[in-house]
């Protein structure tokens, strides 16, 4: 079995922004440490490792950025065309043009946001989820890395526990 002394010092964290959150992942001998912060909001949560199942789930999700991103887009969409045959167009001449570019803008967003995406859940013993880690291109060997390391300690956690 590993022991924490094996894994290489890269392969003890990982850290990625996703959904408007900074994830920090770290391992230690004996837990798994999730911090996550927003602008507003901020959480930090300690797992012990014999409490996480020894395999990791990959699942498909589509945020629900998308749908929100998508009504705006429509409203902006809607909004210009109202201020375009309205009489305050020619007191404010720019408001059509700006919320048209503001509906583009959200229509971006939002067809970005329904693209699926894989993610790995890492699920304690009661079928809850710890964290979800995305499967984004830059981080593919980091990840990797991060999760067989998660996986190793584990099951040694496992091991000494019987």
């Amino acid at each position: 079995m590993a022991t924490f002394d094996d894994i290489p010092l890269n392969a003890r964290s990982l850290s990625y922004r996703w959904d408007g959150y900074d994830y920090r992942l770290q391992l230690d001998p004996e837990h798994l440490t999730v911090e996550w912060k927003s602008p507003a909001y901020s959480r930090v949560s300690k797992t012990a490792l014999r409490d996480l199942k020894p395999e990791l789930a990959v699942e498909q999700r589509v945020s629900e950025d998308g749908r929100k991103c998508g009504r705006l887009a429509l409203a902006c969409f809607a909004a210009s065309v109202v201020v375009w045959f309205s009489d305050i167009r020619p007191h404010v001449p720019l408001l059509a043009p700006a919320l048209l570019l503001f509906g583009v803008q959200y229509m971006y967003w939002g067809i970005r946001a329904i693209y699926p995406r894989n993610r790995t859940i890492v699920r304690a013993q009661n079928e809850s989820a710890v964290v979800s880690i995305p499967h984004f291109e830059r981080l593919a060997s980091q990840r990797r890395a991060f999760e067989d390391s998660l996986l190793r300690m584990v099951k040694r956690a496992r091991a000494d526990e019987c």
